[in-house]
């Protein structure tokens, strides 16, 4: 529930209603709040996950999956990460089969505070590889020494033929070197 105030009355105020008071809504994102909505992809596949995950002593967010058919078996989506997320992209996801399947988005601060939210996700399709994240989330190819190495964790669901490119803030391709891992 969003803090409501009055405020006193202006009648050159743009949101003047005519009346004696002006009703403001407002919510502060120093104390931490944790909002998530899904969104089918339908050009790119996948489910986008979008919101916000912040606080002022933020620690970090994490986001979970479990299929109804077995809602107590957590699954990340991804790695937790330490990044203040505002309304923007949290994370693009794939289910790893059809079903319907809770997302949770969890949220703490430094002190220990902990809030999540949920949101059901039904997925009509199967996928060839699932569970597609990459760690460090932010990384820099460019021979400096600092994030220039990323790692690429998948699931494969059925045999396939896979290929990575990484393109640079240009859209231009960069090379790199693929090792194949465990």
């Amino acid at each position: 529930m969003l803090p409501r105030r009055l405020v006193d009355h202006d009648p050159n105020h743009a949101c003047d209603q005519q009346s004696d008071n002006d009703l403001w809504s407002y919510t502060s994102r120093l104390n931490l709040t944790v909002q998530l909505r899904a969104t089918r992809l339908p050009q790119q596949g996948g489910i986008l996950l979008h919101g916000t995950a912040s606080d002022r002593y933020f620690d970090q967010y994490r986001l979970d999956y479990a299929s109804l058919a077995a809602p107590t078996i957590w699954h990340p989506v991804q790695p937790a990460s330490d990044q203040i997320v505002l309304d923007d992209a949290l994370a693009t996801w794939v289910p790893p089969q059809a079903g319907t399947y809770v997302v949770r988005l969890t949220a703490s601060d430094l002190a220990g505070n902990r809030r999540q939210q949920t949101v059901n996700v039904s997925w009509l399709e199967t996928a060839s590889i699932a569970d597609l994240y990459r760690t460090p989330t932010l990384f820099s190819p460019n021979g400096d020494g600092i994030r220039d190495d990323v790692a690429l964790h998948y699931r494969v669901m059925a045999p396939l033929h896979l290929a990575f490119d990484v393109y640079d803030a240009s859209n231009d391709r960069d090379p790199f070197t693929l090792t194949p891992g465990s």
